[in-house]
């Protein structure tokens, strides 16, 4: 999945903080689509393998071997997960868990626990995707599966963040934190310390926010991961900012700003540019923050994201209403005169 933006601090301008979220156990990506369309909206060579596999699927049921249904259906949830039809892959999901606890297959019970859990979240369904996770969490601690434990207790820490839970999220990241130290996959350690910090920021504890953001940030760069190196700075940008280190925070969006352009994400170049608009307002520079919070806005649009349009235009009415303060405390200040 990309990573998510999250709208916070109306008091200096709507900043945007950026979460790496939710892992399934299958292939990820965005955007919802509608049950039973999947194969009129995926490109030829997927509508031509989810029709293989719908010919497997039907042969297993003929035979009633449920291991083979589990199967295709999971490889038809994960492509059409990975191609952006999130609601037809929970339909095949939700098709594998029972199946699955039929043959008391507690891996593939577990797998499907998780991966419409990840659908679930994807779709806007936090508490039913947590409900999903409580559910398979007892399961990989009985089978002994340390990576998954660790992955699942960071998705209910995802999902509690969601749920403006920061406390309850953080808890279950700390609970996640060594298990993924000891793991070695610096993604999603990376991952994890990115959203312990922004747990930490929404609980008002900057100091620790900064610290975990640049433990993140260290294993990103050493990771070479480039994205997420510069989703990471734009957080430290952005605790700086609201902490009063404007100058500062203008250094670390300069720096992930180039990144960004870089990789073609343009979801966290718009994120930037906005919290770019947002430093050059506390500034008092006028000219410069309608410049990013229109590149901002611009490129929002071109993304079709419509809460992004609407944060950055905010935006953009706070700067007019304190260029009208401004000229009308000029004004009192001249009849004074």
């Amino acid at each position: 999945m990309r990573p998510r933006a999250f709208a916070m601090l109306p008091l200096t301008g709507i900043l945007l903080f950026v979460a790496i979220v939710v892992r399934a156990d299958a292939q990820e990506s965005p955007v919802e689509g509608a049950p039973g369309s999947a194969s009129l909206r995926l490109p030829p060579e997927f509508q031509i393998k989810i029709a293989e596999l719908n010919a497997a699927l039907e042969r297993a049921q003929e035979a009633n071997d449920i291991q083979e249904q589990v199967a295709a259906l999971e490889q038809m949830g994960s492509i059409c997960h990975s191609r952006g039809d999130l609601a037809e892959a929970l339909a095949y999901y939700k098709q594998v868990l029972p199946l699955a606890r039929s043959i008391h297959q507690e891996t593939e019970e577990a797998k499907a626990l998780c991966n419409i859990g990840a659908s679930d979240f994807a779709l806007g369904h936090a508490n039913e995707a947590l409900d999903d996770f409580k559910q398979a969490l007892p399961i990989w601690q009985k089978l002994g599966n340390r990576d998954r434990i660790a992955s699942t207790l960071g998705n209910m820490g995802e999902a509690f963040r969601a749920l403006d839970d920061p406390e309850e999220a953080l808890h279950f990241d700390q609970l996640a934190l060594p298990m993924y130290e000891a793991s070695g996959n610096h993604a999603e350690l990376a991952r994890l310390l990115n959203n312990i910090g922004l747990a930490y920021y929404a609980m008002h504890d900057r100091k620790n926010a900064l610290a975990f953001f640049n433990r993140a940030l260290q294993v990103y760069q050493t990771a070479q991961l480039k994205a997420a190196e510069a989703t990471t700075l734009n957080n430290i940008g952005g605790v700086y900012n609201v902490s009063g280190e404007t100058q500062k925070a203008l250094e670390f969006f300069n720096r992930a700003l180039p990144i960004l352009k870089e990789v073609g994400d343009k979801q966290n170049e718009a994120t930037t540019l906005n919290n770019m608009g947002v430093a050059y307002r506390r500034l008092g520079n006028i000219q410069q923050a309608l410049f990013y919070y229109n590149e901002a806005s611009s490129r929002f649009r071109e993304i079709g994201d419509p809460v992004g349009v609407t944060t950055a235009q905010k935006n953009i009415e706070l700067l007019y209403a304190d260029r009208r303060n401004r000229a009308t405390l000029d004004d009192k200040a001249t009849r004074n005169n």
